[in-house]
């Protein structure tokens, strides 16, 4: 299990994320106790195709930033993923919180499954390729993971 004080502190202070978007969800619940806004911004949205605009202006502004989402809906901004953020190779971290092993297949991104065994190194290198290729990508919440 991965404490979530732990993950955001990782995130936000090693990995510079500060921004970050999305429609609350329940099974992402430990995370959202644990927001800080002493270095960390979180704007709640109506929907998820509104998330992915808020990243992404706060990225084009130069802040690295994470949406977060479950994975039922994660099919709702396919189009902007893959039509926005890549004409305008916009990066960007997807945290999604998938309860029933939904099988992402349909995103043909960098993505990574979270669990306790050395997802400190494995998660900067999915951002690392991220800012390299200029691309969004994904990090896989699964049930129970975070506490």
């Amino acid at each position: 299990m991965v404490k979530a004080k732990e993950f955001w502190n990782y995130l936000c202070n090693e990995l510079d994320y500060r921004f970050f978007a999305g429609v609350p969800c329940k099974g992402l619940k430990p995370l959202y106790d644990k927001i800080s806004s002493e270095f960390m911004h979180y704007i709640p949205a109506v929907n998820e195709r509104v998330a992915v605009g808020i990243v992404s202006g706060a990225r084009l502004a130069g802040i690295k930033s994470a949406i977060l989402i479950n994975a039922n809906n994660i099919y709702a901004v396919y189009d902007l993923v893959f039509n926005f953020n890549s004409i305008y190779e916009i990066p960007f971290l997807i945290i999604v919180y998938n309860e029933g092993n939904k099988k992402l297949k349909f995103f043909n991104i960098p993505k990574l499954e979270l669990n306790a065994n050395d997802y400190i190194s494995k998660l900067k290198t999915l951002v690392n390729k991220s800012e390299k290729l200029q691309v969004p990508v994904i990090l896989v919440v699964g049930k129970g993971v975070i506490t």
